[in-house]
């Protein structure tokens, strides 16, 4: 089989991969996108885009996000529920300037919309149902071998996600229950809602660290699913489908509108790869975005957005070493610093209200104390409106900002 040779490789085309091969598209170099699924597939996840979402894809191109826009799978979304585990609630809306707002939509239809706008690349060689077996390095890069492809790169980007087995292999990745969660996801039909533009998570006394969650979609559909520290699931032996069971079935404000629903599927299990511990980014020709860099937010569990901003960057990082033609370990660690210098900070507070919430106390006091109070339910939905919604309410300044009722510099 003959060597085909690539300036870059991405391996993975989900968010991240699709993103990073659209941001090198009309740079000049030769492009390959390698996954082994076709596309549209399933990918089990809890669907919900926050604002920061649609933002990473308005910063790659115009048709892109006009394709997502336009996408009839949308369910929009302005708003969010948190139930405490006492029942206390906390309703949050978007504020009316703002311009952009989440939405729920699967990924199956959210990442075809990705790649059908790769396929637009006539620079850019998508190859599906292609399974890599075997990653090597050579004196020059990287060498990718599968059943019916042999390809060597100069910058490899892996985005091969939570498994990835490029990240346990060359930067040392290995599962740490602590930052680790497990989690179940099964879509209903007409579950009821009090309102379908808003997404409700449901922090249960038997699910802590970690939360159930309902989320309205189109065409009356709904993903409901539970997720809890990986940590506490081995610790506890807590059966998480048996507690999504009998949540939907005996819990006293759920259950009644699950009396007319019915299960589209199966429950599906998922791993969700945390952003509370940092992890090597990058080695010698190697760039490691989404998942496989372990970037999701340690309390909401929402990482698509992240996904999307560490595949922009990578795509310009290994843009620059080949510019450069300077691919040391040493000098991609730049990328490393740039991504945890945007989303450390965020997701460093956002472990430490993580780790309070481990307990209903505590749990409740949070829910129930900003359910009362207008300066922090205005700061809120405030962070919508910067299309920072799963972000920026985790970082200190928010609480500058609710404390002395005061903007914040940066």
């Amino acid at each position: 089989m003959e060597v085909q040779n690539y300036d870059i490789a991405i391996l993975g085309a989900g968010p991240a991969g699709a993103s990073a091969a659209l941001c090198l598209s009309g740079q000049g170099y030769s492009v390959v996108l390698l996954d082994k699924h076709r596309f549209p597939r399933d990918k089990t996840c809890g669907d919900a885009m926050s604002p920061d979402v649609i933002n990473q894809l308005s910063k790659i191109r115009p048709s892109l996000l006009e394709r997502f826009n336009t996408n009839e799978h949308r369910q929009r979304m302005i708003g969010v529920k948190a139930f405490a585990p006492n029942g206390s609630v906390l309703e949050i809306n978007t504020l009316k300037s703002s311009n952009r707002d989440g939405c729920v939509i699967s990924r199956e239809e959210f990442d075809n919309v990705l790649i059908e706008e790769v396929k637009t690349c006539q620079d850019i060689l998508l190859l599906e149902e292609t399974e890599i077996k075997e990653v090597n390095r050579i004196p020059d890069g990287y060498s990718l071998k599968g059943p019916s492809t042999d390809i060597a790169c100069k910058m490899l980007i892996a985005c091969d996600g939570i498994n990835s087995f490029v990240a346990r292999k060359f930067a040392n990745h290995k599962l740490d229950r602590k930052h680790h969660c497990g989690a179940l996801r099964i879509y209903y039909e007409g579950v009821e809602f009090e309102s379908r533009e808003k997404i409700e998570l449901h922090f249960i006394e038997d699910v802590l660290p970690g939360y159930l969650w309902i989320f309205p979609m189109a065409n009356n559909k709904a993903n409901v699913g539970i997720g809890m520290l990986s940590e506490y699931v081995s610790k506890k032996k807590v059966n998480l489908k048996e507690v999504l069971e009998r949540v939907i079935k005996e819990h006293p404000t759920i259950s009644p509108r699950f009396a007319h629903a019915k299960p589209l599927e199966t429950v599906k299990g998922m791993g969700i790869p945390l952003g509370s511990k940092k992890v090597q980014l990058s080695s010698d020709h190697l760039l490691i975005a989404g998942d496989a860099a372990s970037l999701v937010d340690p309390l909401t569990g929402e990482g698509i957005g992240n996904a999307i901003r560490s595949g922009r960057f990578a795509a310009q990082y290994a843009a620059q070493a080949i510019k450069d033609q300077k691919y040391s370990a040493e000098y991609l660690k730049a990328y490393d610093k740039k991504i945890y210098s945007m989303v450390g900070p965020e997701l460093k507070f956002s472990h430490f209200l993580q780790k309070l919430m481990r307990g209903p106390r505590i749990a409740n006091f949070l829910i129930s104390t900003t359910s009362k109070s207008k300066r922090y339910k205005r700061l809120i939905s405030y962070l919508f409106e910067e299309n920072h919604f799963f972000g920026d309410w985790a970082k200190w300044s928010f609480y500058k900002k609710a404390l002395f009722n005061r903007r914040v510099k940066g």
